[in-house]
């Protein structure tokens, strides 16, 4: 499921027999999509479809979202890259409206709607639904967002989210009286797990859900929560910085990852420090579970596309004895591939290093520096092109030029070892 998602996850559930026990959650016992006469974009590749829910690999955050000629219920084209152009996008993926469970949610989406125009977003859901049937379920629930169809499958196929029903189930469903070759008028057999997903007008995926229980959907309380971090983030330009004051959670679309790992990824969490520069929260490594030597312990979102601005932290060395301190990355690929800025109190050094295939280089060095560990200092980076400035509570201590990433890519924190720092105050300001 989307148990990658960052932010909480409410589930709900309808004591309604239909589609239950079928291999919408596991072959034995568990839980696509492009319109009528739908066109596939050029250059988009259809994976392997799945026969079991648990087994699809969706499109995740920061992902460009994939597109599609889709149709309205007037059988009326309508191209999905064009709409999401015009406005940041809540696109919803739903099994079809002979599904309660489906309804349901889009009566909840419906219920918050109001609330996410006024943020500025358009509401789009989609399913293998035929254009005639999307026009009952508009009747039917009196929805005003708009229904979309993908009846042959291609969109959801592109987002990884579809899987094929089995003949049991098919045959289950056909006893409820459920003909999916009549809601999508093809005999694919295709559904897509339910999801959501809020796409920016660049068509990068900013929030991401996902879940092969069709039955556990995203909460309206946590979509509004999620618009409204991406609202932030997609912004109109201008530093993005993150404080961790708003709650006790991590930063929605903050991933936890690793490179080279010898053992289980470092604990982070938002804790509450009396000492924080920006009050009352920091972001901190609560426990270390590999402390070897050559394991760098990341927290990063790829929610921010950077390649060149500047960047600025504050952060305390806390403990360590292999080592100590850390820093940001930047322009980060994945968690093999990336550029650090690190100050290390254990050395007394400030460096500039990339990581290529999980290999460190050191590109600039400044030593003799002495902030204690304990102490809370701050590190800017300014990156243009090829040429990175580091700066070390406010002196220009680093620059050097380099090619090995010159495409933007995700932001985030670094330590090494058993290095366990706090981080407060991040403020990314790309280049526009």
């Amino acid at each position: 499921m989307k148990m990658k998602l960052t932010v909480m996850i409410a589930t709900f559930a309808l004591a309604i027999v239909v589609g239950c026990d079928s291999n919408e959650s596991n072959q034995a016992d568990s839980p696509g999509a492009l319109p009528a006469r739908s066109d596939q974009r050029d250059g988009q590749t259809q994976p392997v479809v799945p026969t079991d829910a648990s087994q699809v690999q969706p499109l995740d955050v920061g992902d460009k979202a994939a597109t599609a000629i889709l149709r309205r219920p007037d059988d009326q084209a309508v191209d999905l890259a064009d709409l999401f152009s015009r406005k940041p996008t809540v696109l919803i993926f739903y099994r079809g409206g002979w599904c309660p469970y489906c309804n349901a949610h889009l009566g909840q989406i419906a219920a918050v709607e109001p609330e996410l125009l006024k943020m500025g977003y358009q509401v789009l859901a989609i399913s293998p639904d035929r254009p005639e049937e999307l026009a009952k379920t508009l009747d039917k629930h009196r929805l005003a967002y708009q229904l979309l169809s993908d009846s042959d499958a291609v969109l959801a196929r592109a987002f990884g989210l579809v899987f094929r029903v089995d003949d049991p189930t098919l045959e289950k469903y056909r006893g409820f009286g459920i003909d999916l070759e009549q809601a999508s008028g093809h005999d694919h057999h295709l559904l897509p797990v339910p999801a959501v997903y809020i796409v920016d007008t660049t068509g990068m995926i900013r929030f991401a859900y996902w879940n092969p229980d069709y039955k556990t959907r995203l909460a309206p309380e946590d979509l509004l929560k999620a618009a409204r971090e991406s609202k932030r983030l997609i912004g109109k330009g201008g530093a993005i910085s993150w404080n961790f004051d708003s709650d006790r959670e991590l930063p929605l679309g903050w991933k936890v990852a690793a490179t080279n790992p010898k053992g289980d990824l470092a604990e982070w969490k938002v804790v509450a420090d009396d000492q924080a520069p920006s009050a009352p929260n920091v972001i901190t490594i609560t426990r270390i579970n590999d402390g070897s030597r050559g394991v760098f312990n990341l927290l990063w979102t790829p929610t921010v596309s950077f390649q060149d601005g500047t960047i600025e932290l504050k952060l305390r060395a806390n403990t360590g004895r292999v080592d100590q301190g850390g820093g940001p990355i930047w322009r980060v690929k994945d968690f093999n591939n990336y550029y650090i800025a690190r100050y290390n109190p254990l050395e007394g050094n400030f460096r500039l290093y990339y990581v290529k295939n999980g290999a460190r280089k050191t590109l600039d060095s400044a030593g003799r520096i002495s902030i204690k560990a304990g102490e809370w200092f701050t590190i800017k980076i300014v990156h243009k092109g090829e040429k990175i400035e580091g700066w070390l509570n406010g002196k220009k201590l680093l620059e050097t030029s380099d090619r090995t990433f010159r495409q933007a890519g995700g932001v985030g924190f670094w330590t090494k070892a058993d290095a366990a720092t706090s981080f407060d105050g991040l403020s990314v300001k790309p280049d526009r």
